[in-house]
């Protein structure tokens, strides 16, 4: 997720979440992450990204219709999650491809 050639940026409504990302990203000098406390959907502005960032329980396919509209030609999302049911990726939207699933360690989190 920590690219050198790319921004990214990420949109948390919640602002205690919001304020942890920040302080979390200046902590490991990471300056190319921008965060908006705002849901990425409920942008006023007509930014639209390359990669997009979810930690959502939803379904992959709800995500992405609610944030397809501010994905660029070409974007990626990458969706946070515990676990991904096999049946999601059946029900992904048509154009939708599931590239990989990466293990990654969080110390104190389930």
């Amino acid at each position: 997720m920590i690219r050198q050639d790319a921004t990214l940026v990420l949109a948390i409504a919640d602002p205690a979440r919001a304020r942890w990302l920040r302080a979390f990203s200046a902590s490991l000098g990471m300056e190319n992450l921008v965060v908006v406390e705002q849901a990425v959907e409920e942008r006023r502005d007509r930014t639209l990204f390359q990669e997009i960032i979810a930690r959502h329980r939803v379904p992959p396919r709800q995500v992405i219709a609610r944030t397809q509209h501010r994905m660029a030609l070409g974007g990626r999302w990458f969706l946070l999650r515990a676990q991904l049911d096999e049946t999601e990726l059946q029900r992904l939207p048509q154009g939708a491809q599931f590239v990989q699933t990466i293990a990654v360690p969080a110390p104190g989190l389930e």
